[in-house]
C-alpha cells in the first residue's frame, strides 16, 4: 500500500513521492500497531508469572515492533 501511494504520486505529480510514502507509512504502521495492541490484549493472559516480563510491557513491545518491521520491509530506494 505504501509503495503504491509513493509510485502513484511519483507518476502523477513527479514530486513529493517520498513525503506521500511516509504519510502512507505512518498511517498503515499506526493502524497495524493498533490492531496488534488490541489483538494482543485479548490473547496475552492477564495473570503472568512474577519472573517473566510484565504484560503491559510485552504488549507495547509487540505494537512498537510493528513500526520497525514495516520500516525494514519498506523499499524506498525506488522512490526519488
Amino acid at each position: 500500500m505504501n509503495m503504491l501511494v509513493g509510485v502513484c504520486l511519483e507518476v502523477t505529480l513527479d514530486a513529493g513521492s517520498r513525503r506521500g510514502y511516509f504519510v502512507a507509512f505512518l498511517w498503515t504502521a499506526s493502524a497495524v500497531a493498533y490492531f496488534v495492541l488490541k489483538t494482543m490484549t485479548e490473547f496475552v493472559p492477564s495473570v503472568t508469572s512474577s519472573k517473566g516480563p510484565k504484560r503491559e510491557l510485552m504488549i507495547i513491545a509487540f505494537g512498537v515492533s510493528q513500526f520497525a518491521t514495516m520500516w525494514f520491509l519498506g523499499q524506498t530506494k525506488f522512490l526519488n
